[in-house]
This record gives C-alpha cells, sequence and structure tokens, in this order.
C-alpha cells in the first residue's frame, strides 16, 4: 500500500501502488496527456525483466495473488487507468510528478519517501557533462533491446534507501580513487489514483493485452505492482564483480550503453551484501534534479 502521507482524500482513491527496480531509468513526460512516467529498462541477457501483481484490501490484507508476467522484448508497454485523477500533479502539489518530503534535501539525511534520493543520471551529481544524445538501437552496443513501460498521472517516491553510502570513480579508476556520493535508493515507488471505479490496463505496442487477467478496481481494494528487471544471478558471488575493500561494482555504468556524454564516464560502487539487489543495480532518474534538457524524447530508445 502507499505510505499514509501519498494518501490524502484530495488526490482521490488510490488504486495501484507501484515497485520499481533494477536496470531501468525514469523520467517524466509533461508533454503527453495525460502527462506520464516513462521507464526505460535496458534488456541484456544479465536481467530478467518480470510483472507481478497482487490485490489488496483497505486493511492491506492480501485479497489474492497473480502468477509473475515474464515481459517479452516489447518495445512499449502502456498502462491505462480508468477515470484517472491528476490532482496530485497540481501546481500547488507535485507538478514535477514526484514526492518531496521538504524544500531541502540532503544524501546524508533521514530516511524519508523523497524522489530525489534517486540518482539523477543527467543532473550533477554525476560529473559525466551534459547528455549529447540517447542512442537508437542500432547506435547502442550490441544493438541492446530496450523496454520503455509508461505510467500516466503517476507519483513517484523512494520506497526504501540503502544503508550505506556509494562511491561514483571514473571509469577506469577503482573505488579508492572515488568520491563518496551519499546514499541512494533501494527501491522506486509510484502511485496512481481514481475519481470513481475502472479499471487498469496494460498494453504493448500493437496493442495487445500483456497481463492474462483483469485489473478492476473498487472502493477500498487496489493493486501491489512490481515491474522489476533484476540480476539473473548473484553477482556478489563472481569474483569479477568485486574489489579488495569493503564495496562491489554496481550496474550504473550500463546507462552509457543508451547515451552519448560529453566528458568522461563513471561507475558506481555499493557497501558489499549478502543480496546482490541491494546496493546493485537500482533505477536511476533522468533530468528530475537538472534544468530543461532540450529536444529530450526517452523514446528514441525504441527507434531503430
Amino acid at each position: 500500500m502507499l505510505p499514509p502521507v501519498l494518501r490524502p482524500a484530495k488526490y482521490n482513491t488510490p488504486v495501484a501502488a507501484f515497485t520499481i527496480d533494477g536496470l531501468g531509468a525514469c523520467w517524466f513526460n509533461r508533454h503527453t496527456t495525460p502527462r506520464e512516467w516513462e521507464i526505460a529498462f535496458l534488456r541484456d541477457e544479465g536481467h530478467i525483466f518480470t510483472i507481478g501483481v497482487t490485490e489488496m484490501d483497505q486493511q492491506g490484507r492480501i485479497v489474492q495473488t497473480f502468477p509473475d508476467t515474464s515481459v517479452d522484448l516489447s518495445k512499449h508497454l502502456r498502462f491505462t487507468v480508468a477515470n484517472s485523477s491528476d490532482a496530485h500533479l497540481s501546481r500547488n502539489e507535485f507538478p514535477d510528478g514526484f514526492f518531496k518530503a521538504a524544500p531541502d534535501f540532503s544524501r546524508t539525511g533521514d530516511d524519508s519517501y523523497d524522489f530525489r534520493w534517486v540518482i539523477d543520471f543527467l543532473g550533477k551529481e554525476v560529473p559525466h557533462g551534459p547528455l549529447v544524445k540517447l542512442l537508437k538501437k542500432l547506435e547502442r552496443p550490441g544493438g541492446l533491446d530496450v523496454t520503455i513501460v509508461s505510467i500516466p498521472n503517476a507519483l513517484f517516491y523512494t520506497k526504501s534507501v540503502t544503508e550505506g553510502s556509494v562511491i561514483l570513480a571514473e571509469q577506469p579508476k577503482p573505488s579508492q580513487d572515488g568520491f563518496v556520493l551519499g546514499r541512494t535508493n533501494q527501491t522506486v515507488g509510484a502511485g496512481i489514483y481514481a475519481t470513481t471505479p475502472g479499471d487498469i490496463g496494460l498494453v504493448n505496442e500493437n496493442g495487445d493485452r500483456v497481463l492474462p487477467f483483469p485489473l478492476p478496481y473498487v472502493k477500498g481494494h487496489s493493486y501491489e505492482i512490481s515491474l522489476l528487471n533484476m540480476d539473473k544471478v548473484n553477482k556478489l558471488d563472481a569474483k569479477w564483480r568485486t574489489e579488495e575493500d569493503d564495496y562491489v561494482l554496481g550496474d550504473l555504468h550500463r546507462y552509457y550503453d543508451i547515451m552519448e556524454v560529453r566528458g568522461p564516464k563513471y561507475q558506481l560502487f555499493a557497501p558489499r551484501v549478502p543480496r546482490a539487489i541491494d546496493g546493485d543495480c537500482h533505477v536511476v532518474g533522468m533530468g528530475h534534479n537538472s534544468e530543461s534538457i532540450p529536444n529530450f524524447d526517452l523514446m528514441t530508445l525504441i527507434q531503430s
């Protein structure tokens, strides 16, 4: 369920809470109608993309759990929300599509649902210089596939935060030569709301249904939906992933496979933990802490 701070009555009825994690980059598209978040998931051989759905009642009890759906190499998946509400995206609330807990933000601060825990890969935190361009499929190494998922009128937030700080180092330097960025997100969350009962759909670029079951919603019931593009194996068990100190190489450098930047490229090192999903490949943002990026269009990534 969404945290209470993201469930005020003025937003209307929450009908779904998303958990988003793994190798993917998200961007809030203000130019569509309705406005929508877009997430580009990198589809390499080392990750598997699955969608999970659980129906919940108003008390947070499970009504039913549906089988996970493995996602094929579709270019574009689009959620639809009947009777969708955008009250939370108003000028007085969160017009940039993400939750802020306070005007100021620090990576050394207390846990919060503030979306600014998410690394802005196009902002100044990663000092690789301005974006030159997003790479079309034929321009990417090995023709890497990308699946973009669109969620209309969603409010994004940080669902969980790492315990330790991460280090950024210019490639191919080790973590000892890098700098401490601070704590970052583990999982990203998103909420969608509706004015009256309806249903949630998910279709691919051909208009075909992706989920083999309907998702109708009524007052008092909502859905937990997970979008996970996770490692197929535990990378912490692979010697080539580790260093002599207590840090492990993450997947942040993989985002250079889908974009060209003007300056040097960077890689991320996270504290060694028992499970590879922690601190290894987590969703990054594109431009949420940046000034406007001219002619930015995430859909470029699904062009040939």
